[in-house]
């Protein structure tokens, strides 16, 4: 049974928590290999600890359109694939910005919550404004802006990093 834990507790946090799969949509289409190779790096470092899939979306956007009318055929796919009972996160400049320590009980809450987790990385141009209103949370990964690929691997980077600061593994050094 999972359970909410708090900072001053990071090294036994969630002993009892439950399974955690998330799915990574990722718009913006394939990334460069040596994106994909570092990506591979750490879906294999975290098969122990979660379930991880990979969505590749496609194109986040029409060129000069906002409107959900206009969304790009991925947008609209991604939201008709999205239930209402999913929680949405998603990963923008715009977002509040989180530590790694933050990171983990945000893992440990949606642990908690018994829903398909959902991570958003926009494509170059951002996320359409009607996958931004979806989104449960909207957490951005730096104040620096990184290409979108890049995005893509600091996510996992960062997933693996609370893991490790979760079960007590030396990875991270605080």
């Amino acid at each position: 049974m999972g359970r909410l834990c708090d900072v001053s507790n990071l090294r036994n946090i969630c002993e009892f928590s439950m399974s955690l799969t998330l799915t990574l949509n990722f718009f913006g289409g394939r990334s460069p290999s040596w994106v994909e190779e570092g990506c591979a790096v750490y879906l294999k470092r975290l098969s122990g600890s979660m379930e991880i899939s990979i969505k590749e979306q496609g194109s986040g956007k029409v060129a000069g359109s906002g409107a959900i009318s206009n969304a790009s055929k991925a947008v609209k796919n991604f939201l008709k694939q999205t239930n209402n009972s999913d929680w949405v996160v998603v990963f923008d400049e715009g977002g509040q910005p989180v530590s790694s320590t933050d990171l983990v009980l945000r893992l440990a809450a949606w642990r908690s919550f018994g829903k398909k987790i959902r991570l958003v990385v926009g494509d170059a141009d951002g996320l359409h404004e009607s996958v931004l209103e979806r989104a449960n949370e909207v957490i951005s990964l730096s104040r620096l802006t990184f290409p979108h690929h890049l995005a893509r691997l600091l996510v996992l980077e960062a997933i693996y990093r609370a893991e490790s600061i979760r079960i007590g593994h030396p990875y991270h050094r605080s």
